[in-house]
């Protein structure tokens, strides 16, 4: 009887280890936003006149270890155009870094991010 004990308690550890394991570890989550709470259509002058979109918000990793963003676009559209805003970078309009390689963490960075067309 207590072989047959201590064989559940160590599937019971390895079943609770290999969760760990994959929670922690090989889960890949997903990159999440949350509704922005600015959102901005109109003109950047600086160094030449381009249509820009500007919008704050948080964006958080699902998994533990937290995600890392090469690149990101957004894609407006009407009834007879649409045009993609390919040029990623946050910051402060006086401060902007390129977007490329953000780190995600499972807490969240909150920042303003500038979408212009190329």
């Amino acid at each position: 009887m207590v072989e047959l004990s201590s064989i559940v308690i160590s599937l019971i550890a390895l079943t609770v280890s290999g969760i760990t394991l994959w929670l922690t570890l090989l889960h890949r989550g997903q990159l999440k936003m949350t509704k922005p709470n600015v959102v901005f259509f109109g003109h950047d002058h600086a160094p030449k006149t381009t249509a820009k979109i500007f919008f704050r918000t948080l964006l958080f990793s699902t998994a533990a270890r937290g995600s890392v963003i090469e690149s990101m676009y957004v894609k407006v559209s009407n009834k007879s155009k649409t045009e993609i805003f390919s040029f990623w970078g946050y910051g402060q309009t006086n401060n902007l870094v390129p977007g490329s390689g953000l780190f995600v963490p499972k807490t969240g960075i909150a920042a303003v991010h500038h979408q212009q067309t190329a």
